[in-house]
């Protein structure tokens, strides 16, 4: 993934595997499979600090008989290195007053997002006060050396000790 760049993250649910399931995926990454128990109403929620996470439609769906449910977000890092993504599946239960949601399945998914981005960000964003910074910084130093008072050596003279021994009585 790439900051500031928005991602397609899918996932599909069904209650019997089929090769329908992966036909027309978005993602860059091939699929992953995984079991898991299902319900008739199923809910899906990704998550994430470091990224700009956009759902596709709703996270609760009923899941048919046939076919498959899908869940899809845009995703998009705000931040250079290594973060992680939280994907959590549930069941929800609604034949109470209270509708019980149960987990069925949580992953933990790694992403590395590219580094120099981070960096080429805060220069464009900041580059006007990098060069103030050091066009005074240059000034300061040049105007140091064109004003100082006549007969002060600057810090950067090389004394020659041979020469300064001659003057001592």
């Amino acid at each position: 993934m790439r900051v500031g760049v928005s991602n397609r993250i899918e996932v599909r649910i069904t209650r019997k595997l089929s090769d329908q399931l992966a036909k027309g995926l978005q993602g860059k990454a091939g699929p992953s499979i995984d079991t898991l128990r299902v319900g008739t109403t199923m809910r899906a929620k990704l998550e994430g600090k470091e990224f700009d996470i956009g759902p596709v439609g709703s996270d609760v769906q009923e899941l048919p008989s046939t076919g498959y449910r899908e869940w899809r977000w845009d995703v998009t890092p705000t931040t250079s290195g290594t973060h992680s993504l939280f994907l959590t599946v549930s069941v929800l239960y609604a034949k109470y007053s209270n509708p019980i949601e149960e987990k069925v399945f949580e992953r933990k998914i790694d992403v590395a997002i590219n580094p120099g981005y981070s960096l080429r960000v805060w220069l464009s964003n900041n580059w006007a006060t990098l060069v103030g910074a050091l066009v005074t910084i240059l000034g300061a130093i040049e105007g140091y050396r064109r004003f100082k008072r006549p007969g002060e050596k600057s810090d950067d003279t090389v004394l020659d000790p041979s020469k300064e021994l001659k003057n001592v009585p």
